[in-house]
């Protein structure tokens, strides 16, 4: 993790983990600090560099999208996704929509400077 005076920069590397299970645990042990870390130093932008290797579920990524909240993400703050791999961006794809419906001000791009662009635009 790190961050600027307004953003938090999030890296996840590596190989993905291979049951949904595990997965999940990982989000929560992870979100409620980095959301903890934003809320103290006034953060509002979240951008994740998704640069995971291996198989995804689309069962995980339906689980989780549908539950930000309760893996410690918050509404208040916008999060970017930059997935540069097609395939992992195209299940992601799939859970970002989910979580758009349910009112989170999300995005998944492919490359971070869109991401970064996206992520500067005025909270109305």
């Amino acid at each position: 993790m790190s961050e600027t005076e307004d953003t938090l920069t999030v890296v996840f590397s590596g190989p993905r983990r291979v049951h949904d299970f595990e997965k999940l645990e990982q989000q929560w042990e992870f979100w409620p600090q980095a959301t903890a870390l934003c809320r103290r130093k006034g953060i509002r932008r979240v951008l994740v560099l998704n640069e995971l290797v291996g198989e995804i579920s689309s069962t995980y990524v339906r689980g989780l999208h549908l539950n930000l909240e309760e893996f410690g993400l918050d509404r208040s703050l916008r999060y970017a996704m930059v997935v540069a791999e097609p395939r992992a961006r195209a299940v992601l794809t799939f859970g970002i929509e989910l979580a758009k419906g349910l009112g989170w001000d999300i995005e998944i791009f492919e490359e971070t400077a869109t991401a970064r662009a996206w992520l500067s635009r005025p909270f109305s």
